[in-house]
This record gives C-alpha cells, structure tokens and sequence, in this order.
C-alpha cells in the first residue's frame, strides 16, 4: 500500500502544521524553524525571553527514501540548541496522521549532545558551601556563600544569563553550547584587611592579599574523556572580585 498523510511535530508546547509524508529536506528545515521556536530564527534575538518558552533553535535536515512504499528518513541536526535536546525535558516528539495499514512515525537520537549537569560546591576563607546545582541561579548563589561562609559579609552576583528560555542558542550572552554558566562574584570581607598605621600612612590604602577561591566538581556530562571543568578567575579582580565559569 503506497504510504499518504502525514505527520506533526511537536517540542516544549510548541507544534508543527501538517508535514507531508514525502516533505522536502529544505521545507522541514523551514517549518520545524518557524513553528517549533517562539520566532522566526531571525528574530530570537530580539524576544521577551521571560515569558517565550525555548524553541528548538536552528536545525539541518537532510532525506533519504527508505522501502518500496514511499517511505522517508530525514536526519535533523540541531546546530545552536543548548545542551542535549533528547533530554525528557526538550524531547521532539511527533504526531502520526500516516495512511496506509501499519505505518507509523519513530524518532530516534543518533548522537548525544553534551550537557551539563550534576553539582558544585565553593571553597572559601576555610569554609565550603552546600553542593548547588550546575545552573544555580544568582540569588541562590548569594544565599549559600552568606550562609556557608562564616567570614563573608556581603556578596553580589550576576549569572551570564537570568533567565533559563535560552535553550535555543539565540541569547545574548547566554550559556554555552554545553549549558556552562558564568557567574561574576564581588564579595566583601573582613579577612584580610590591612590597617595602616596612623591617618597619614602611606599604606592606608594597602589591601590584603586575594584569598583563593576554589571549587569541588561534582558535575555530569562527560563526552568520551572530555569532562565539563570549573575555571575561577581573580586575575584582573580587585580585593574579592572573581569571575567562576562552568
């Protein structure tokens, strides 16, 4: 029985028009794009990111006939997702309006892409905070610094990216292909403060030296040997001033 009908695609609440059973390569390219995103890839720069759920971003697509019935295999590459878009929380899923006695429409994952995820901890001025999630946000961040390390007696921090919709690829500054994070930290603390001698020393600005800040890897996502690692830079900081990246 030759096959007709078709097929809908769906991902993160987003859903495609009716797909054509035999649909092209270049116009499954265009529909997933303009259906499965919030915007047209042109404008996902440009969106309210707070209240457009993560689309599916830009995607390659190529076809290949499969049996004698009409049958198609299409592959969709996923080139600017962050992460891995086969995780259950941004599954592609589809919709089956084939007609012909037993047909049916599978999706399979040929490669994995790489996520990050699982845990850190930071160590500081002798002390060390509760494991927190690879994505922790800024204020949660803040919370257990001043709550885990005794000596710390303000802290600011500023995620990258404040929002979690940019599982597209499309946000300025956003996380990295993988789901890395920066986080840029100004704390202030008592520990290490130079006192001068008189009001007219000249050291009476003199600071103390940067206290080193390190981090305990708990995070998942290794590719083959390739594991994800936690830089912290304090180079270019002043007093406690560091940058940490995942």
């Amino acid at each position: 029985q030759t096959l007709s009908g078709g097929f809908r695609l769906n991902f993160n609440g987003y859903t495609s028009p009716f797909l054509r059973h035999d649909i092209t390569a270049r116009e499954l390219k265009q529909k997933m794009e303009d259906s499965l995103n919030p915007a047209k890839p042109n404008k996902l720069n440009r969106i309210d990111r707070q209240n457009s759920p993560a689309g599916i971003g830009v995607v390659f697509v190529t076809r290949e006939s499969v049996g004698t019935n009409g049958g198609y295999q299409w592959t969709v590459t996923f080139a600017s997702t962050v992460g891995n878009v086969g995780e259950e929380s941004s599954r592609l899923s589809a919709t089956n309006l084939l007609v012909s006695k037993g047909a049916n429409v599978t999706l399979e994952t040929v490669q994995h892409g790489n996520s990050i995820g699982g845990m850190f901890a930071l160590q500081f001025l002798g002390n060390e905070t509760r494991l927190m999630n690879h994505d922790v946000s800024s204020s949660e961040l803040e919370a257990s610094l001043l709550q885990d390390i005794e000596s710390i007696t303000s802290i600011t921090a500023l995620r990258n990216v404040a929002t979690d919709n940019c599982n597209d690829g499309f946000c300025l500054n956003g996380p990295n292909r993988s789901g890395g994070y920066t986080w840029t930290l100004t704390i202030t603390t008592d520990e290490g403060n130079v006192s001068p001698y008189s009001p007219t020393s000249h050291y009476f600005d003199d600071e103390g030296e940067v206290e080193v800040m390190t981090a305990v890897n708990r995070l998942t996502g290794c590719v083959d040997s390739h594991c994800p690692v936690i830089r912290i830079d304090s180079s270019h900081a002043k007093s406690h001033n560091s940058e940490m990246q995942s």
